[in-house]
C-alpha cells in the first residue's frame, strides 16, 4: 500500500503481521513503533510510505506513478541482531548503486538515526 505516512493502515499492516506470527522470534512490533514514531513527527504531513517486502520506505512521492525524481528512506528490522537497518536511496526503488551507507541501530537510537535521513529526504 502506498499512502500518506499518516495513514493508519501502515500501522495496521505491521500489527496484523505481528499478530499472525506463530513463531515468536519474528517480532514485528519494532516496525510498528518505528512507523508510529514517524507519524508523530510534524513533517509527516509531507511524506508518504509504502511497504516493499519486509522493508518500509518513506518518500516524498505521492504515488507510485509519481515516483520519478523522488528519493526514499528504507527501514528494515533485523530479527537476529534486534537492530534497524536504515538506508537513504536516490530513488523510491533504489539499485545497489543508488543506496547510501547502511546505518544499523538499536531501537533506543532509532529516532536519532532516522531523523537525519528524513531531513535529508525533505531537503530533496
Amino acid at each position: 500500500m502506498w499512502a500518506e505516512l499518516k495513514n493508519p493502515r501502515h500501522l495496521d499492516f505491521y500489527r496484523d503481521l505481528h499478530e499472525s506470527q506463530v513463531d515468536e522470534k519474528f517480532d514485528w512490533m519494532p516496525m510498528f513503533r518505528a512507523i508510529e514514531y514517524l507519524q508523530s513527527q510534524s513533517h509527516s504531513e509531507a511524506l508518504y510510505g509504502f511497504t516493499s517486502m519486509a522493508y518500509f520506505r518513506v518518500t516524498t512521492a505521492p504515488s507510485y506513478r509519481e515516483q520519478d525524481r523522488h528519493s526514499s528512506v528504507g527501514i528494515g528490522w533485523d530479527f537476529k541482531s534486534c537492530q534497524y537497518g536504515l538506508q537513504f536511496g536516490a530513488s523510491c526503488f533504489p539499485s545497489q548503486e543508488e543506496l547510501g551507507d547502511l546505518i544499523n541501530c538499536p531501537e533506543a537510537s532509532f529516532s536519532t538515526a532516522i531523523d537525519s535521513l528524513i531531513l535529508r529526504l525533505l531537503r530533496g
